[in-house]
């Protein structure tokens, strides 16, 4: 195993530890998200006030306690994994302290605060609010909607892009295209047996049925965007702190700023996607440690650059006379 391989474990593992916390904190945030009192809401929805009531669920007090606790864990998660790497750089001989209070940590997790978790953020507003325009738009009453925010099978916690899965699907159980629906990934499966019956018997399903099923997608659902959530700001924290290590190291001159050297490392296997791929070979000879990458989507300072984004950095010392560099799209590194 080449020792950009081992890295690219090691930060892995690390995110891999992290993410269960973070899918909590998602979903607890998708459960305190809907208000307990639904009075303003009905009279914000009967005056077709979408984006006020979009603003009564995120901007309440519980809302935003709910935002911080994940700010929270992602910053936590940097520091303890920045605790980690201290130690392993240890190993190689560089001594490095980095407090909690360090300005390149600070700095990370407000980047990460003002970017991805912003858009986040906007992603489950405008989720939330194309749930209740098509709700409204299929003849529901705005208490009706409003009570099904509150349920215990709440849409809050999807983005648009989700509320059109989830819009399709119910379109394919009402439609009777059940072997669309028995494709879904996500579908709950013990309504298989349900749908294999209708397919053979041409007997659509009830009102009651569809809705179930719908909900039952839409609940899977969810668990997946936390999951997606979690994963992608999990090696988000990784990668951050891998960085600010390095950061603090040269800061307390461990180690000149110019034997630093960065490369961008891919998982290769079969979910490898072609933004991810070229950008090793875009950047063959590594960069430098406040460098950005060339990529695809423009210069980026290192992942994540997408949702599930499992792409980390290899950060080393390199001296004249030992320097390596990567193969182009492969974590196999040559002398170079």
């Amino acid at each position: 195993m080449s020792p950009a391989e081992r890295a690219q474990r090691r930060l892995q593992a690390l995110a891999d530890a992290l993410e269960p916390r973070l899918r909590d904190r998602f979903l607890r945030m998708a459960r305190v998200l809907p208000p307990d009192e639904i009075a303003d809401l009905v009279r914000l929805l009967e005056a077709g006030d979408l984006d006020g009531a979009v603003s009564l669920v995120f901007d309440r007090s519980q809302a935003t306690q709910a935002l911080t606790t994940i700010r929270a864990e992602f910053a936590r998660g940097v520091a303890e994994v920045t605790q980690r790497i201290q130690r392993d750089l240890t190993l190689v001989g560089i001594r490095v302290i980095v407090p909690i209070s360090s300005p390149a940590l600070i700095e990370r997790v407000r980047t990460w605060e003002d970017t991805a978790f912003r858009r986040v953020n906007e992603e489950l507003r405008a989720g939330l609010r194309e749930t209740i325009a098509t709700e409204l738009q299929r003849g529901i009453g705005p208490r009706q909607v409003a009570v099904a925010l509150k349920g215990p099978i709440s849409p809050v916690g999807l983005t648009a892009y989700d509320v059109r899965i989830v819009q399709s699907f119910r379109a394919a159980l009402e439609e009777g295209r059940y072997r669309d629906a028995l494709q879904r990934a996500l579908r709950d499966r013990r309504s298989d047996r349900s749908l294999v019956a209708r397919l053979t018997s041409g007997k659509p399903l009830t009102p009651k049925q569809i809705d179930q099923m719908t909900a039952a997608y839409q609940r899977k659902l969810v668990a997946f965007r936390a999951e997606t959530f979690a994963r992608t700001a999990a090696i988000q924290a990784a990668n951050d702190a891998n960085q600010a290590s390095w950061l603090e190291a040269v800061e307390q001159g461990q180690v000149p700023e110019d034997e630093v050297r960065r490369y961008w490392i891919v998982s290769e296997d079969e979910r490898l996607c072609a933004t991810c791929a070229p950008i090793p070979g875009l950047n063959p000879d590594g960069v430098g440690l406040r460098q950005p990458f060339i990529t695809p989507l423009g210069l980026r300072m290192g992942p994540t650059i997408h949702p599930n984004d499992r792409c980390t950095v290899w950060i080393r010392r390199e001296r004249a006379g030992v320097r390596r560099a990567p193969a182009p799209g492969s974590t196999r590194f040559v002398f170079a």
